[in-house]
């Protein structure tokens, strides 16, 4: 299945290309998925280290709102 807008193709190309070269693996099923998949677990990590880095016991007003926004 083929996503409507791939824009992470810069990246499949390539690594499909260099899988097929090396290794004889590629399952072009799945590589558009697992490529997404890591891509958004390395966004996710960036943001998270980004919104606890300055994280304090007695909280400010983004500190705070985030906290409510997320924990409810």
């Amino acid at each position: 299945m083929e996503h409507p807008i791939l824009l992470l193709d810069f990246i499949n190309h390539p690594l499909a290309h260099y899988l097929e070269k090396h290794f004889g693996l590629v399952d072009p099923n799945h590589l558009y998925h697992v490529t997404y998949t890591w891509f958004y677990m390395l966004l996710f990590i960036g943001i998270s280290l980004v919104a606890t880095r300055g994280l304090k016991l007695v909280p400010g007003r983004v500190q705070n709102f985030l906290e409510v926004a997320i924990g409810g």
